[in-house]
């Protein structure tokens, strides 16, 4: 990663929104020119982000991100996790005609 999060930016603040903590990993990942592939949610945020969203437990199936035209798929309660991760990859070379 080239550029490094806001040195401003802590744990805290995903704390108090978890949408925001989300959204700023993704606009990081924008800004290294990287496609975002997976968010995981450790327990607390999971648990954060589903009082966001005023779910009562967390629903059967895949969920989705909507970030755009994009939808990235969530992975509640992922272990080893503590806080809001981004898994992402390079994006493809266009081929030059």
């Amino acid at each position: 990663m080239n550029n490094p999060i806001d040195p401003n930016w802590t744990i805290a603040n995903d704390k108090l929104s978890v949408h925001v903590g989300i959204n700023t990993r993704l606009w990081i990942c924008r800004q290294d020119k990287t496609i975002p592939i997976l968010i995981m949610l450790g327990r607390e945020h999971t648990q954060i982000f589903l009082k966001e969203k005023c779910w009562p437990a967390i629903p059967k199936g895949q969920h989705y991100y909507k970030s755009g035209k994009r939808c990235i798929p969530i992975e509640f309660n992922s272990p080893g996790i503590y806080g809001i991760a981004v898994e992402s990859m390079p994006k493809p070379q266009k081929k030059k005609r």
